[in-house]
């Protein structure tokens, strides 16, 4: 009988080895390519749409002349567009972060045979 295998192992509970550096390559983290891939942002970027300043260009074309108005429309959705790169950045990673410490009920890394299986980080 073989005493250095899983079922011997103080990290292998209840079928799962819980020590994270013996599986350094496993996919802890499993919406990891998601959100490394840009999907996450490219989510939340179309979250964000097509806005418009009607009412903010209704309200200055009665005020100002079409020109004044237009610059101040035009100003108002260049800052717009500059202020989402910095919020979906923002978003995005904030996001992320919390998926990434979600358990998602992941115990471990189950071991298929504990009785024939050990690793090098044996207790």
């Amino acid at each position: 009988m073989n005493y250095y295998t899983c079922r011997y192992c103080r990290w292998f509970k209840k079928g799962y080895c819980l020590n994270e550096s013996a599986f350094e390559g496993a996919d802890e983290f499993p919406l990891y390519k998601f959100t490394e891939d840009g999907k996450l942002s490219e989510a939340i970027t179309e979250g964000f749409g097509n806005n418009t300043f009607s009412g903010v260009e209704k309200l200055l074309a009665s005020k100002v002349s079409k020109k004044t108005c237009k610059e101040v429309v035009t100003l108002l959705y260049k800052e717009l567009e500059e202020m989402k790169v910095n919020w979906i950045e923002g978003i995005d990673m904030s996001v992320s972060k919390a998926l990434e410490n979600f358990d998602f009920d992941h115990e471990g890394v189950s071991i298929a045979d504990p009785e024939e299986f050990s690793c090098k980080y044996f207790w």
